[in-house]
């Protein structure tokens, strides 16, 4: 469940993620390269698109990277008016358990 505004996060057992802060691109990287972290794909306006182990993780980030906040001179898509770059934050369940939000609303 995502909840309009990213304000919760649940994964499918139910387990509550919360924000802890957002990610910058070389902390993106380097948390991939541990090949731990869950990450999670938010589209704007349909909610979470794909949730994917730590084993896909960077096959993910490869699929949005290119329209990640800091590249310069970004444009939304032909097409998508109103679209948003893609900023990456890290959230945490009560048991210690990370995931990786990719998300553009």
């Amino acid at each position: 469940m995502w909840v309009a505004g990213g304000s919760r996060l649940v994964g499918s057992d139910g387990v509550e993620y919360h924000r802890v802060g957002p990610l910058e691109r070389e902390e993106v990287e380097r948390l991939l390269t541990l090949g731990e972290l869950d990450a999670v794909h938010v589209e704007c306006g349909a909610g979470i698109t794909e949730w994917v182990q730590a084993a896909d993780a960077r096959r993910l980030w490869l699929d949005i990277e290119r329209d990640f906040c800091d590249v310069e001179g970004w444009r939304p898509p032909p097409g998508a008016p109103g679209t948003l770059p893609y900023e990456a934050h890290l959230r945490r369940s009560a048991d210690g358990h990370h995931v990786i939000v990719f998300s553009n609303e």
